[in-house]
Protein backbone atom coordinates (compact mmCIF):
# COMPACT_ATOMS: atom_id res chain seq x y z
CA UNK A 1 0.00 0.00 0.00
CA UNK A 2 1.03 3.59 -0.49
CA UNK A 3 -0.26 7.00 0.47
CA UNK A 4 -0.97 9.31 -2.45
CA UNK A 5 -1.21 13.06 -1.87
CA UNK A 6 -2.58 15.47 -4.46
CA UNK A 7 -3.01 19.22 -4.43
CA UNK A 8 -2.47 22.30 -6.56
CA UNK A 9 0.27 23.84 -4.42
CA UNK A 10 1.92 21.13 -2.31
CA UNK A 11 4.90 22.57 -0.46
CA UNK A 12 7.98 20.94 1.01
CA UNK A 13 6.92 21.87 4.58
CA UNK A 14 3.54 20.18 3.98
CA UNK A 15 5.23 17.01 2.72
CA UNK A 16 7.58 17.06 5.71
CA UNK A 17 4.67 17.35 8.13
CA UNK A 18 2.73 14.60 6.33
CA UNK A 19 5.81 12.37 6.58
CA UNK A 20 5.97 13.04 10.33
CA UNK A 21 2.26 12.23 10.78
CA UNK A 22 2.54 8.99 8.81
CA UNK A 23 4.13 5.76 9.98
CA UNK A 24 6.87 6.15 7.38
CA UNK A 25 10.38 5.00 8.01
CA UNK A 26 12.68 8.07 8.25
CA UNK A 27 14.57 6.80 5.19
CA UNK A 28 11.46 6.58 3.01
CA UNK A 29 10.93 9.55 0.74
CA UNK A 30 8.02 10.95 -1.20
CA UNK A 31 8.09 10.19 -4.90
CA UNK A 32 6.61 12.78 -7.24
CA UNK A 33 4.19 10.98 -9.56
CA UNK A 34 2.70 13.97 -11.40
CA UNK A 35 2.95 17.74 -11.37
CA UNK A 36 0.71 18.00 -8.30
CA UNK A 37 0.89 14.48 -6.84
CA UNK A 38 3.23 12.54 -4.58
CA UNK A 39 3.27 9.04 -3.13
CA UNK A 40 4.81 7.59 0.00
CA UNK A 41 5.38 3.84 -0.34
CA UNK A 42 5.01 1.09 2.26
CA UNK A 43 2.13 2.64 4.20
CA UNK A 44 -0.78 0.75 5.72
CA UNK A 45 -3.05 3.41 7.18
CA UNK A 46 -4.02 7.06 7.17
CA UNK A 47 -4.23 8.29 10.73
CA UNK A 48 -7.02 10.64 11.79
CA UNK A 49 -4.38 13.34 12.42
CA UNK A 50 -3.00 12.94 8.91
CA UNK A 51 -6.47 13.02 7.36
CA UNK A 52 -7.34 16.17 9.36
CA UNK A 53 -4.12 17.91 8.31
CA UNK A 54 -4.74 17.16 4.63
CA UNK A 55 -8.32 18.39 4.90
CA UNK A 56 -7.13 21.59 6.59
CA UNK A 57 -4.51 22.11 3.86
CA UNK A 58 -6.94 21.35 0.99
CA UNK A 59 -4.95 18.27 -0.06
CA UNK A 60 -6.45 15.05 -1.37
CA UNK A 61 -5.14 11.90 0.32
CA UNK A 62 -5.72 8.24 -0.45
CA UNK A 63 -4.38 4.85 0.53
CA UNK A 64 -3.76 2.98 -2.71
CA UNK A 65 -2.97 -0.70 -3.17
CA UNK A 66 0.39 -1.34 -4.84
CA UNK A 67 -1.25 -3.34 -7.64
CA UNK A 68 -3.15 -0.24 -8.78
CA UNK A 69 -1.39 1.84 -11.39
CA UNK A 70 -2.33 3.79 -14.49
CA UNK A 71 -2.22 0.59 -16.57
CA UNK A 72 -4.95 -1.17 -14.60
CA UNK A 73 -6.84 1.62 -12.86
CA UNK A 74 -9.68 3.38 -14.61
CA UNK A 75 -9.65 7.07 -13.84
CA UNK A 76 -12.68 9.32 -14.03
CA UNK A 77 -12.49 12.99 -14.76
CA UNK A 78 -14.95 15.41 -13.21
CA UNK A 79 -15.25 19.10 -12.53
CA UNK A 80 -16.71 20.64 -9.42
CA UNK A 81 -18.67 23.79 -10.07
CA UNK A 82 -19.24 25.87 -6.95
CA UNK A 83 -22.84 26.96 -6.22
Amino acid sequence: MRIVIQGLAISYPQLTHIHQLSSANPHQQFIQTAEHAYMLPNQHEITPELRAFCLEQNLDIALVDDKHNLNNLGLASWTWIPP
